[in-house]
């Protein structure tokens, strides 16, 4: 048993039905009045379920004894609620309530408004463990689940390219091909592949020429090197001369202070004696 409920959006209105406003889906469920807000449905609740979700938890009404060995679903965190109530509805009867019997106030700075791009990966592994779980769809539930499958996947992309991640988003959109064929994800899987493949073009020639300036600076700084130290040695050749000998004087290194020899004033330049 589930019933509609009211919420309050985010700018302070009260909104008096989900059911008429964000989840039409749920009045494409037949059903029997058997009280003027009583209904019984008239068909497997699964299918129309499948395609959209409109339980809220807080709505739901089991019976204990009816369980069995249904239980919350292991490793999910997102749209759990979802998958449960698609393992109940499958194999039991089901009713409503057509009048709201809660109030839910939407709140701005909650993680399902706020983190939209971590709320499309786990939807879309949610969609994953609904595939597996249920193994022996018909033909048509199995399209439903493609088609969401695809979907999101096809949003994931969306978000992986606005963040750069061009060659993740051109696997992505290709993995959104596999669950469902259509003319638009072929079209979008091209323009990820061709900004991938310009962006990567683009990205080995920075490279290329980072390494080749790289290569030029290292060889003209040799250059340079050599050119300075052949220069230097010129410059020290002719600023500081190799000394040579003279046999007209005693060098004062080699001089002894007992041997020292006198030399006449006419050959010593203005020298009165070298010791």
């Amino acid at each position: 048993m589930y019933s509609d409920y009211a919420y309050i959006d985010l700018q302070g209105r009260r909104i008096d039905s989900v059911f008429d406003t964000l989840c039409p889906e749920a009045r494409q469920v037949r059903h029997e009045r058997i009280d003027p807000n009583m209904c019984v449905c008239l068909e497997s609740l699964f299918d129309v379920l499948l395609r959209k979700y409109f339980i809220s938890t807080i709505t739901g009404l089991v019976r204990r004894t009816r369980l069995g060995d249904i239980r919350w679903p292991v490793g999910v965190t997102y749209a759990e609620e979802w998958l449960f109530y698609l393992q109940l509805v499958r194999i039991c009867e089901a009713g409503y309530v057509d009048e709201p019997l809660c109030l839910h106030h939407h709140t701005a700075g909650s993680m399902s408004r706020t983190d939209k791009v971590r709320n499309v990966i786990q939807n879309h592994h949610t969609l994953l463990t609904l595939n597996e779980m249920f193994a022996d769809l018909s033909s048509e539930q199995q399209h439903i689940v493609n088609r969401h499958l695809a979907e999101s996947a096809t949003q994931m992309a969306y978000d992986q390219g606005r963040e750069g991640q061009l060659g993740v988003a051109c696997m992505t959109m290709l993995r959104s091909l596999s669950h469902e064929l259509s003319l638009r994800r072929v079209i979008d899987a091209c323009r990820f592949a061709g900004a991938w493949l310009v962006t990567s073009s683009r990205r080995k020639q920075r490279e290329q020429m980072i390494q080749d300036n790289t290569s030029s600076c290292c060889l003209l700084q040799e250059n340079s090197l050599g050119h300075i130290n052949e220069t230097s040695d010129k410059a020290s050749s002719h600023v500081f001369p190799t000394k040579q000998k003279s046999h007209s004087s005693v060098e004062r290194s080699h001089c002894h202070p007992a041997k020292a020899i006198w030399i006449a004033p006419s050959q010593t330049s203005g020298w009165d004696a070298a010791s």
